[in-house]
């Protein structure tokens, strides 16, 4: 139970100890430290993970060591039915992966002086806590990399200023000193001080180009060291299912699973299974299934995604690459995340396409391209942007929107396509920091923070590859909207 409002607040270092141990006389030490490494910033807030630490770190305390299975886990954390198949949905093994990592994270971090650790071996899913051999280790590397550290920063400086320092004494032996000299080198001296140190710290900024400062402030919204971010590539199965079914999947039904039945995908098949025999039926119906249980991608979003892994502004304990199948409301609700595809491909987009201007439509049935919709069309806009069968052209269309996270707490980007080339052709632009830049721009309000925008491109589709981009209109949205 929280402390009440009145109470006097605990020093820092004492807040997260007392809290647990205030609410039951007497607690297990371990699960004292389940509740701080909770409550630490390692874990972040994902609710999950806590879900998932408490519930096999209670079930080890209390002796229930076979209750730790990721059948039981995937029940009773994730919400998945009685007997799901595990080697369908990899949901706890995914999670678990999270969770080492934040373990690691706490005990090198925040909780270098626990007397005690917790794992989770890999293998398994059952704890082990195990008292920190040799606790002064962590302390006395904690110490040392800060030094090293200082050392280096030291270091670099003294030799920039050395080097001129070395060269006007040198000069002042052989040359008589003017004015005009001493002053170049002082100053030369001071700009080789000064920039050694912006180095130091992370903040050349002011030498970057215009392109480079855009593409830093856009990338430092999406990646950060206190929350999760997810990229989410689409499903290719759910496309695939969905152009025999004709049905687009709403994103309850893809959450519980239940369009992947046998018996929802023969509702979805009566139409094509009108003319066959019972064996035939059958037959189809089993191969859709299997088309929809599997984890199919495009290679256009496996592409994207490890670009987006390879960015400098990534953390990397904090990047999570996550299947569509596998993200959790929770995850949207406290991470950043980037999502690829389109709603009928990702159906997590669908929580975000309300309060967008370009929204996707349905597109032709068996393999027809989806429909931009534009709702509020501006002078000289179309009302809907397709890839149509047989154009000359081979036009197709991609979104790129920036807007906030469920709980208005992070950012979300979605990076949408009529069609793979219209997803690869948004990616492509969005890695783009020249094309980027002023768009960028435009959508910084007067205290230089950065708003929610939409862009819709258009491109040329060449064999089902991008061929460039060029941007037909963009919306930008006051940090009200």
């Amino acid at each position: 139970m929280p402390i009440a409002e009145t109470e006097k607040t605990p020093p820092p270092d004492l807040r997260a100890r007392g809290r647990t141990a205030r609410t039951a006389p007497d607690p297990d030490p371990r699960r004292l430290l389940v509740e701080r490494i909770i409550e630490s910033r390692s874990l972040g807030k994902s609710e999950l993970l806590a879900r998932f630490l408490r519930y096999v770190c209670d079930r080890q305390i209390r002796g229930r060591e076979a209750e730790i299975t990721e059948l039981q886990i995937g029940v009773k954390v994730f919400g998945r039915p009685p007997g799901y198949n595990s080697n369908e949905d990899n949901i706890v093994r995914n999670y678990a992966r999270t969770l080492r990592k934040r373990l690691d994270d706490y005990f090198k971090r925040e909780g270098w002086e626990e007397p005690v650790v917790l794992r989770i071996p890999r293998g398994g899913y059952i704890p082990d806590f195990a008292p920190r051999v040799g606790p002064g280790v962590a302390r006395f590397e904690s110490a040392q990399i800060a030094e090293d550290l200082e050392t280096e920063e030291s270091v670099d400086i003294e030799q920039e200023i050395a080097e001129p320092v070395l060269t006007a004494r040198e000069e002042a032996l052989h040359t008589t000193p003017r004015p005009n000299l001493i002053a170049g080198a002082i100053l030369l001296c001071a700009a080789l001080c000064l920039f050694s140190f912006l180095a130091g710290q992370g903040r050349l900024d002011w030498f970057q180009s215009r392109s480079a400062r855009s593409s830093r402030l856009l990338w430092s919204q999406i990646f950060s060291d206190k929350r999760d971010t997810f990229v989410v590539p689409a499903d290719g199965g759910l496309v695939m299912m969905q152009s025999f079914t004709r049905e687009k999947v709403s994103l309850p039904e893809y959450v519980i699973g239940s369009y992947r039945t046998e018996v929802e995908i023969d509702r979805g098949l009566k139409g094509l299974l009108e003319t066959a025999g019972p064996q035939d039926q059958a037959r189809l119906v089993s191969k859709v299934a299997v088309i929809a249980a599997r984890r199919y991608t495009s290679v256009a979003d496996l592409g994207l995604s490890a670009k987006l892994a390879q960015l400098k502004s990534v953390v990397p304990e904090r990047l999570v690459i996550r299947f569509a199948r596998d993200l959790r409301m929770d995850d949207l609700h406290t991470g950043n995340a980037i999502l690829l595809g389109s709603s009928d491909a990702n159906p997590w987009v669908s929580l975000f396409e309300p309060q967008l201007n370009f929204q996707f439509s349905r597109g032709i049935e068996f393999g027809g391209s989806g429909t931009i919709r534009n709702t509020k069309p501006l002078p000289g806009e179309q009302a809907a942007y397709a890839s149509i069968t047989g154009d000359l052209t081979n036009a197709t269309y991609g979104l790129i929107a920036y807007v906030p996270n469920l709980e208005n707490t992070g950012h979300v980007l979605l990076v949408e396509g009529v069609n793979m080339a219209g997803t690869q052709a948004a990616g492509e632009f969005l890695l783009s920091p020249e094309q980027m830049q002023p768009l960028i721009e435009r959508a910084l309000d007067a205290h230089g923070h950065l708003q929610s925008f939409e862009i819709l491109l258009k491109t040329t589709s060449i064999a089902g590859n991008a061929s460039g981009a060029q941007v037909l209109s963009e919306r930008i949205h006051p940090a009200e909207w």
